[in-house]
């Protein structure tokens, strides 16, 4: 929790820069493109035509901040609703292993420009499979114009599609005492 907290803590100070255009499109990760880190994952490039996943995670643990619009907040409510609805309805074994560790919070403190943060907590995250909300609602919802409609409501709510994290565990080093905080 103590990760979280300093996560967030510096979500909440990169929030105090000028924001960014709106994006409509939720922010791609690229763990492919990132630099190996002990602990990840290095995710195999899918064969053509497919591609990569929009937002995946490369370590055990991963969250995902996502700024809202302080007039949208009962609008990601809502399509929180569906988000979490169609994971508790899933019959696909790949989501039904993301729901498993997807926890869904909100930061009760106002970022300094007013926004609303929302943390996803994934603990477990699973390596490599996309996280985007588009595949998990367009697998739950079979009127295509209803996923409109809901993913409105996320592209109408968000600032920059949000910020995807990579935690991976802390070791101690050798010759310290981690049961005991240093002096």
């Amino acid at each position: 929790m103590a990760i979280a907290v300093a996560v967030l803590t510096v979500a909440a100070a990169a929030q105090q820069s000028p924001p960014a255009p709106q994006q409509s499109a939720p922010q791609a990760a690229s763990p492919a493109a990132a630099p190996q880190v002990p602990g990840t994952v290095t995710c195999p490039a899918p064969p053509p035509p497919a591609k990569a996943p929009e937002r995946s995670f490369i370590a055990p643990m991963g969250m995902l901040l996502v700024p809202v619009l302080p007039t949208k907040v009962a609008d990601f409510d809502k399509f929180l609703g569906y988000v979490r609805d169609a994971l508790a309805k899933t019959t696909d074994q790949a989501v039904l292993r993301q729901a498993k560790g997807w926890k869904f919070f909100k930061v009760a403190e106002p970022l300094p420009n007013g926004d609303v943060l929302y943390a996803f907590v994934l603990d477990p995250a699973v390596p490599c499979v996309d996280y985007a909300f588009g595949p998990i609602l367009n697998a739950a919802i079979p009127d295509e114009a209803k996923v409109l409609e809901v993913m409105n409501l996320y592209r109408s709510s968000v600032k920059n599609g949000g910020t995807l994290l990579n935690f991976v565990p802390v070791t101690p080093t050798p010759g310290s005492n981690p049961t005991r905080p240093p002096q």
